[in-house]
């Protein structure tokens, strides 16, 4: 056994000592360091917004403890070097490509580059930096998996998109905005979601395999370069996100373009890469390598988990609606003479742009026992539609809604149900009496609902 561990080990100094022999050149050196430096600035705000996830999906409150640092800086810089008049406070409003992101990234940028100046004239003599390179590689390998366990398992289980409301199949296509567009064409074929889902939770999991890094990388890019492109053309906020974690997986595979490039364009052998030893010690190189995947494998687990839960409660959710359930025009909605009350708040009025003649509703819609949505037109004629949370008093009759945009606005209703197609309601609205008629509409002819996959079709519908 002994002369098996000194066989092993004189192997892996004749190793090292062939690949000293062959340094870097400068540019790489130096590109090595500005890419180092710029991947630990970026990789731990990376790990914040993933530790956010988990407490998030965990039920848990979310911890910071770098973005604090740079609530300060990325405002200052933004202000007093870039002299930007834009809001340069972090809102989490939805959006990954505000003001803030960028400035954020530029100071990332330029700290990277002020350590690479740094690092170049203090270690100028070093010839190559492969045993820092393959320690780097573990983290990112594991925090890109992690990422693509967030966002895949959400695609799996149908929780990022959703699926089509009786809400979205009323919105006139016209007055859909471009990522609103491609979020309802996500969640109008499940098929389609799970599978980019699949393909995002695989190229975590090779990831976390060292024999199937440059392959995970590669589904990696194919799938990441597919979503930058979806946001580029529908103008979705998450574009600066979604183009780094291509190019965390680019940096996987930089040392194993040329010999891929030639075997897949010029077709040449491939020949094995050497990879530098992490340590002479085995404990310590073994315990580097099984770090991964056994981290990365809880972190799947933990997805998994949770978004089953998630989606769990959802088809509970849908398997009983409510007896309100339906899409219900509205035919006559009165308001009482005398009051003279608003129906909605200055706050939800702005936010909507609503005219003060606008306000009476135009239909309601109820998808669930939770959540109803208000249908109103803005000032320019375009519908708006404004999700309420619901709250249903069957032994009463009545039904009670609150709005997170105001928590001011109030309404309390009565319903009575004559005839299986017609609704009643009477109550208050923000403190004005009202008296509404409804009819339902009927919805099997939403065929965005009611269609399925067909293997055989005689005739296209482009209805």
């Amino acid at each position: 056994m002994t002369a098996q561990t000194e066989v092993a080990s004189l192997a892996q100094r004749t190793l090292e000592r062939e690949i000293d022999a062959a340094p870097w050149n400068p540019g790489t050196r130096i590109a090595f360091r500005f890419v180092f430096s710029y991947l630990v600035l970026y990789g731990l705000y990376l790990l914040e917004i993933l530790l956010l996830f988990l407490l998030a999906v965990g039920g848990n409150k979310p911890v910071e403890f770098i973005s604090p640092l740079w609530h300060v800086v990325v405002p200052w810089f933004g202000h007093h070097v870039l002299h930007l008049h834009s809001a340069l406070s972090f809102d989490q409003n939805g959006s990954g490509d505000t003001s803030y992101e960028y400035t954020l990234v530029l100071c990332e940028l330029l700290l990277a580059a002020f350590a690479t100046l740094v690092w170049s004239l203090l270690d100028r003599k070093r010839p190559h930096y492969r045993r820092l390179h393959a320690w780097i590689q573990l983290p990112v390998r594991l925090l890109l998996a992690a990422m693509m366990f967030s966002y895949g398992v959400d695609k799996i289980f149908l929780l990022q998109f959703g699926r089509l409301s009786l809400a979205d199949l009323i919105r006139p296509f016209g007055e859909l905005s471009p990522p609103t567009l491609m979020w309802r064409f996500m969640a109008a074929s499940s098929v389609y979601t799970i599978f980019a889902g699949a393909v995002e939770t695989l190229g975590g999991i090779l990831l976390l395999i060292p024999q199937t890094v440059t392959l995970g990388a590669l589904v990696v890019i194919g799938a990441m370069t597919n979503v930058v492109l979806m946001d580029l053309s529908y103008d979705i906020g998450v574009k600066l996100l979604s183009a780094h974690f291509a190019f965390l997986a680019l940096f996987l595979i930089a040392d194993r373009l040329k010999p891929l490039l030639g075997w897949l364009v010029f077709n040449r052998p491939v020949q094995p890469i050497s990879c530098f030893p992490l340590a002479r010690r085995k404990w310590l190189y073994r315990s580097a390598h099984l770090s991964v995947p056994i981290l990365g494998t809880f972190v799947l687990v933990f997805f998994m988990y949770f978004g089953y839960r998630a989606y769990a409660r959802h088809e509970v959710r849908v398997a009983d609606p409510g007896p309100l359930y339906g899409i219900w025009t509205i035919d006559d909605f009165t308001v009482n003479s005398q009051s003279t009350a608003p129906l909605m708040t200055p706050k939800l009025r702005d936010a909507m742009q609503l005219a003060s003649a606008n306000e009476k509703w135009q239909g309601l819609v109820f998808d669930d026992r939770q959540t109803a949505v208000i249908l109103l037109r803005n000032q320019v004629g375009a519908e708006v539609l404004d999700q309420v949370r619901l709250t249903l008093d069957l032994p009463k009759s009545s039904i009670r809604l609150t709005d997170d945009g105001d928590s001011a606005w109030k309404c309390e209703l009565t319903f009575r149900r004559p005839e299986p197609s017609k609704l009643l309601l009477q109550g208050n609205v923000n403190g004005s009496p009202v008296s509404v008629t409804l009819h339902r509409e009927d919805e099997s002819r939403f065929q965005l609902r009611e269609r399925s996959v067909h293997w055989i079709i005689e005739r296209n519908n482009f209805n």
